[in-house]
């Protein structure tokens, strides 16, 4: 966390600012809490950016699964539309 109020440091390889890397991790965060609330979730909106924010340094630009390369382009680009 860097500065004053919540501002997140984004990783190198994602290529956000880190204002909108913040912006991208908070819309994330909410997102997943309140679908995971009606599942009955517990967790709050804060402890899911420390948790998505701590994926994104740790896997250094690589999916966990399969080790392929994440394309940063497409980071925020999900259309539950178009799913």
């Amino acid at each position: 966390m860097t500065g004053v109020g919540v501002s997140w440091s984004a990783p190198v390889w994602v290529g956000l600012s880190d204002r909108d890397y913040s912006e991208l991790i908070q819309r994330k965060a909410v997102a997943v809490t309140k679908r995971d609330k009606r599942r009955g979730g517990q967790y709050t909106v804060k402890q899911a950016i420390e948790a998505i924010d701590e994926a994104f340094h740790r896997c250094n630009g690589f999916d966990p699964y399969d080790g392929s390369k994440l394309d940063p382009e497409l980071l925020g680009t999900y259309s539950n539309e178009r799913s």
